[in-house]
């Protein structure tokens, strides 16, 4: 580094004292345990004029060689020259440094977990040889993708309640490539950064769960897929049928169909959220904050917190959540080579030059040192971007998805005005679809139904549906009805005829988030009566689409 960029000598000098006042306020306040005073806060003042002094001309783009450098010594100064030199790392890494575009990719990305770049260069190799010979339409997201898993899983993660299992990263690739392909994530995921897929792939349910909870939205409430409310869509679950109530966990390990089903205070709330989401491909974070756990989410304009968390007061896996919502608020107002620039760059020198010079480890890259000077410079410069806020329109990630999503498609026919279904005669058996209900009292909502026809979804606590019998009922006749469950325990749904005394009861049974149905009992209504159909307080969410009579 002995070319390492020029800075006027007075500037530097300059930058020096102030970095040099500012300490010596802060470690005063450091001995008294204050946490800063007027004294600390003029100084850091005057630092921030002095580093922009040097900040605005400087331009470490200029010499290719010198960036190249900055970048191998950054990996090197993060994964230790010791964990490199291994020989299980040591093909991986060396093709890395032969690759400008990919170390670029990968700084700019947030770096390897925890400083793992052999374990993610393994990984991301065996990703890539899975890949086709020849590009197609899914290579470029692919590709994110697969550097996404590999920097974010290069330190393994657990699968939920399951300490003794971790996630295989490769099978992570396998599982949303082939989501992607088959249209069943969010039509804004192929549009997202490899930052953002990072927060998106995290997600410590196994593979199976995370595709059953796809499916299983689709089919329970897919309203909740389309909600014009952004920050709702997905995530409206909790409100619907997670619930803050006392948990059932029926076995262990828990599932997230245990948590679906068995509800639970604010943990299993933001535990299920923040796992819907992610099996939709939307970035997520989780957060915590005194006692209380939540989550935050990516929206079309900008992401937000949940469950009364709050940007200031939240932390999440030793971050705080200002300084989380400062980086996606400045990924979002530059452009990637603006950021690589002014700040990934300086970072780098810092990492290289200063990165392991006296002073507390733990205080290197958030208080400014005299003897720092570049650690001291990206200091300020992050703190200056992060303070940065992004209009919302800086957020959305539309464009060419490469595929038509199966949101997209269940959207158009939603918005589609449907001609009325009509009682039918299928096999002698009357089919009554639940559109030709005559009264609804309760939480009850009509929607489309991903398998063609229309569906009626049964919030909780107490409801009544009322249905004229068709000219075509024949008295005495056996009962079911097509549901479909995401809760273990249910309580019956009561029948009665003409709200006469006697109530027939039909069991619900737990059809895991897919369509079924009950078994037939039964029942005597003939043509102009009133079949009621009656919930009682303590039910769980319900969906139901057609009534039979045989």
């Amino acid at each position: 580094f002995k070319n390492a960029p020029a800075i006027d000598s007075d500037d530097r000098k300059s930058f020096f004292n102030a970095c040099k006042t500012f300490h010596d306020a802060y470690e005063k306040n450091q001995r008294a345990k204050k946490d800063t005073d007027a004294e600390q806060e003029k100084a850091m003042k005057v630092c921030v004029k002095a580093a922009n002094k040097i900040l605005e001309p400087l331009d470490l783009t200029q010499n290719k060689s010198l960036v190249d450098l900055a970048m191998k010594g950054t990996i090197i100064t993060q994964a230790t020259p010791e964990a490199l030199a291994e020989k299980k790392n040591g093909k991986a890494i060396g093709a890395l440094f032969k690759s400008s575009k990919l170390m670029k990719e990968i700084l700019l990305n947030g770096g390897a977990k925890d400083g793992k770049y052999g374990e993610a260069m393994s990984i991301y190799n065996k990703i890539l040889a899975g890949f086709p010979e020849e590009e197609n339409e899914f290579t470029a997201v692919n590709k994110k993708m697969a550097l996404a898993v590999a920097l974010e899983l290069a330190v393994p993660i657990c699968e939920f309640d399951t300490p003794d299992i971790q996630v295989d990263p490769v099978k992570r690739y396998e599982h949303f490539a082939e989501a992607y392909k088959n249209g069943e994530l969010d039509p804004a995921f192929p549009h997202f950064t490899v930052w953002e897929l990072r927060h998106v792939i995290n997600c410590d349910a196994p593979n199976d769960q995370m595709k059953w909870g796809r499916d299983m939205l689709l089919n329970y409430a897919p309203y909740i897929t389309i909600l014009t409310q952004e920050k709702l869509k997905y995530n409206f679950i909790i409100e619907t049928d997670v619930l803050v109530r006392p948990p059932t966990w029926p076995s262990s390990p828990k599932t997230y169909q245990h948590v679906l089903s068995g509800g639970g205070n604010d943990k299993p709330n933001a535990w299920f959220a923040r796992f819907i989401l992610k099996a939709h491909g939307i970035p997520t974070w989780g957060c915590e904050q005194g006692e209380l756990e939540g989550f935050t989410r990516w929206t079309p304009e900008g992401w937000e917190t949940f469950m009364d968390t709050t940007w200031d007061e939240c932390k999440w896996d030793g971050l705080s959540g200002t300084d989380f919502k400062g980086e996606v608020e400045a990924r979002s107002v530059y452009s990637a080579q603006q950021y690589f620039d002014k700040l990934v760059l300086v970072e780098c020198f810092a990492e290289v030059l200063d990165g392991r010079r006296s002073g507390k480890f733990a205080e290197e890259k958030t208080v400014l040192h005299p003897l720092k000077f570049w650690r001291s410079l990206s200091i300020i410069e992050r703190a200056y971007m992060f303070q940065q806020k992004a209009k919302p329109k800086k957020f959305e990630r539309t464009g060419e998805g490469g595929v038509k999503t199966r949101l997209e498609a269940y959207l158009a026919t939603y918005e589609i005005e449907h001609p009325k279904e009509k009682v039918r005669v299928e096999n002698d058996t009357v089919i009554i679809p639940v559109t030709s209900h005559e009264f609804a009292d309760g939480e009850t909502r009509v929607v489309d139904c991903i398998e063609g026809g229309m569906q009626l979804n049964f919030g909780t606590g107490p409801a009544k549906l009322s249905f004229e019998m068709p000219k075509k009922a024949k008295g005495k006749s056996t009962l079911s009805l097509d549901v479909c469950t995401v809760h273990m325990n249910q309580n019956p749904l009561l029948v009665s005829v003409n709200d006469g005394e006697e109530k027939v009861s039909v069991k619900v049974p737990f059809t895991d988030g897919k369509w079924g149905k009950t078994k037939g009992v039964k029942v005597d209504a003939s043509p102009g009566d009133t079949l009621h159909f009656i919930r009682e307080k303590g039910c769980m969410g319900l969906a139901i689409k057609n009534i039979y009579l045989s």
